[in-house]
């Protein structure tokens, strides 16, 4: 949009606010005549001038704002025939939920441009997305895919930002509505194996550790184990509402056996591999498998393994260097050089991640995909 075009919304918003106070004598005051407005601009793809104006919003009023709309999800729920409902009815609700969305993710997440700790957190933009998601699906028999979809994106773009805690919470509020749909169960699952890979782990047990010390290292393990049971908990809920779906069983396996359970780990991925996959997940689920006879020393079946994924993965210096170190742990020591020297080698050449990297924490902004996706829906 041209800036004077844009500085134009923005004026006439002000005006709108400044004209139409929110205590103005309404059915419905959360719904008020300049909060109508914005979002109207929003829904018509002005969204830079509704974000500004939501943004200068002070905290009182959004405070209150938030009020009006918990007390609107009880009373529609309470007296499905009253005037709240028929405002609402009226009012783009998904347009105001996709604004709010949009500035929970600006001032919440940040994208993941630098190595340093990200910053990350929750609003009072999420309230008012879980209010308005509640009354969407109360006022709208067709809104579950749309609701769905947002918690999704959100949940997907909070991982993006590394923010792994949030990206669980998005993924649980939808859940809170649809229990049992599988790719907020997998969403969650995998938010909290990101955060279980970048939780320290403690050091091994030494002499003379103070009790201060035997209790963080005590902390540490019992987080770890947490996050562990949480994402299992989650893969298997997913799995039970899609048996098809195939990351889950990958995350399943690798997450077993993370808890120290090979067995239900190797048979989770043994079943993987006898289903259809996409080839870069076929290449993880051997080299996972690999690891769990690699630590059970049944080294020619996880060389086995391991080859394979190379020949899925030619530059993939990951698999290289298992295989290599399947030779050494054999004895050939001739051969796991030759085979260590040879895939650093091929790595110079790769241009892309390796699936491995992208399985311990996604590379592609996916949830911005997805909201995306629900803008363009409500501009049609």
């Amino acid at each position: 949009m041209p800036l004077r075009s844009l500085s134009v919304r923005i004026l006439a918003l002000v005006g709108l606010c400044l004209a139409h106070p929110p205590a103005a004598a309404q059915s419905t005051p959360v719904l008020s005549s300049d909060y109508a407005e914005m979002v109207k601009a929003y829904a018509a793809g002005d969204h830079v001038a509704a974000l500004a104006y939501l943004r200068a919003w002070p905290e009182s009023r959004l405070r209150q704002h938030n009020e009006g709309l918990k007390d609107a999800v009880v009373s529609i729920r309470k007296c499905p025939g009253c005037p709240t409902r028929l405002a609402f009815s009226k009012f783009p609700v998904r347009a105001a939920l996709l604004l709010h969305a949009d500035l929970e993710t600006q001032q919440q997440l940040n994208p993941p441009e630098s190595e340093q700790i990200p910053v990350c957190g929750s609003g009072p933009q999420a309230v008012a997305v879980e209010h308005l998601a509640a009354i969407l699906l109360l006022i709208d028999p067709e809104a579950g895919a749309f609701v769905k979809r947002a918690f999704l994106g959100m949940a997907g773009q909070a991982m993006w930002s590394h923010c792994f805690g949030e990206a669980a919470g998005w993924a649980r509020s939808g859940l809170r509505h649809f229990p049992k749909d599988p790719l907020l169960l997998l969403a969650d699952g995998v938010a909290h194996e990101a955060r279980s890979f970048f939780t320290m782990a403690p050091a091994p047990p030494v002499m003379g550790l103070t009790p201060a010390s035997i209790r963080k290292r005590e902390a540490l393990k019992a987080e770890l184990l947490e996050l562990r049971e949480k994402a299992r908990r989650s893969f298997e809920e997913a799995l039970l509402a899609d048996p098809n779906l195939v990351e889950a069983r990958l995350r399943l396996g690798r997450v077993l056996w993370r808890l120290g359970r090979p067995v239900p780990a190797r048979a989770a991925l043994d079943e993987l591999l006898a289903r259809p996959a996409e080839a870069p997940q076929q290449y993880l689920a051997h080299l996972f498998l690999g690891r769990i006879l690699e630590e059970r020393e049944e080294f020619p079946a996880a060389e086995e393994h391991y080859l394979v994924a190379l020949a899925m993965q030619p530059l993939s210096e990951i698999a290289a260097v298992a295989v290599s170190h399947a030779r050494f742990v054999q004895g050939d020591v001739e051969g796991a050089r030759k085979q260590l020297n040879a895939g650093l080698e091929a790595a110079k050449g790769r241009r892309d991640f390796d699936p491995w990297m992208t399985y311990l924490l996604p590379q592609t902004p996916g949830g911005e995909a997805i909201m995306d996706e629900l803008r363009q829906s409500i501009a049609r």
